[in-house]
């Protein structure tokens, strides 16, 4: 019995004790409640921030991997496309290293042809190694910022700036110590500090070559020793005889040629008696009725007598020659 009274004691305390709790924050439950809902918000926004810096690096890499896609597309303007657009991130950030590579490279293949077009390119890839160095996320990328110190010496070298080249590679090799890059960088301070390697530069930066031409003038297509010709020009269409080459005969016969076959001896004529009146010709008469068929070889036959106005002149002999009888019978 005390036992349980004892518990409806410590019960009713425990009930006027939250009571009075509630009675004292009850002036308060609009904040409260405010900085529940401000705590929401505040883990909300930081979701869609960190999941927007996500999405945003994801489509820098992808931009800038797809950068060199189009073959007919100019890629440093396409890689400076990407750095602008994504200049906070490492992939713009990569992507203006890469454009500043390009644009040295070319500088530097023009110092021996163009000294006008490598003046530019080495001054616009300075200019973008200067601003990946001066931008404070490079520095979260130790290889992105030896790369980008590698290659303003490497620029500065071009354009004979001796002083700045090895201050560069110095720092380089300090920082990449250990690593190919830092002894690379080593050994071009060494050697640009070098006597000879100072004057050769000197020399060097006061040349000016004069781009070579090839000229407008066609190479001549004669042979040495050879006559000039006009070979004619290919007709659209192939000739006869090469059409005739690829038929399905071509294989068994050659071309078409023409030949001409010896004229076969005629048998020497048969002797006939020398007739005035056989050689006469005949008076053009037009005949009554068609010509009768060839007589066959049997049969005899006697050519007509000729007319008496056709008679032979007086010096031939004055009798009629006999009739003359057809060969063979």
């Amino acid at each position: 019995m005390k036992s349980k009274r004892r518990h409806e004691l410590q019960t009713n305390e425990l009930a006027d004790r939250l009571g009075h709790w509630i009675e004292h924050v009850r002036p308060y439950t609009t904040v409260l409640l405010a900085a529940v809902l401000g705590v929401v918000l505040i883990l909300a926004g930081w979701y869609y921030v960190t999941a927007g810096r996500a999405r945003a690096l994801a489509d820098g890499w992808r931009s800038f991997m797809s950068a060199g896609a189009n073959p007919q597309a100019n890629l440093v303007e396409e890689l400076s496309r990407v750095a602008d657009q994504y200049e906070d991130s490492p992939a713009g950030l990569w992507a203006a290293l890469t454009a500043a590579d390009l644009e040295g490279a070319r500088g530097v293949s023009s110092l021996f042809s163009d000294r006008a077009g490598a003046e530019t390119s080495l001054s616009q890839a300075k200019s973008r190694y200067q601003d990946v160095l001066a931008n404070p996320r490079a520095a979260e990328d130790p290889m992105l910022l030896q790369r980008a110190r590698f290659g303003l010496a490497q620029v500065c070298e071009a354009q004979s700036e001796l002083e700045e080249a090895v201050k560069q590679y110095s720092l380089v090799s300090t920082a990449a110590a250990g690593t190919t890059l830092g002894a690379v960088a080593q050994a071009r301070a060494k050697r640009l500090e070098d006597t000879e390697a100072k004057k050769w530069y000197n020399w060097f930066a006061n040349q000016r070559p004069v781009p070579r031409s090839l000229g407008t003038d066609r190479p001549s297509t004669q042979f040495p020793g050879l006559p000039e010709g006009d070979l004619g020009t290919v007709g659209d269409s192939p000739s006869p005889d090469f059409l005739q080459g690829l038929s399905p005969d071509a294989g068994t016969s050659g071309p078409a040629t023409t030949t001409t076959s010896p004229a076969t001896p005629e048998a020497p004529a048969t002797p006939m008696p020398a007739s005035p009146a056989a050689e006469a010709p005949a008076p053009a008469t037009p005949a009554p009725e068609p010509p009768a068929p060839a007589p066959a070889a049997s049969e005899s036959a006697t050519p007509p007598a000729p007319p008496a106005s056709d008679a032979p002149p007086a010096d031939a002999p004055g009798d009629a020659a006999p009739p003359i009888e057809a060969p063979g019978r």
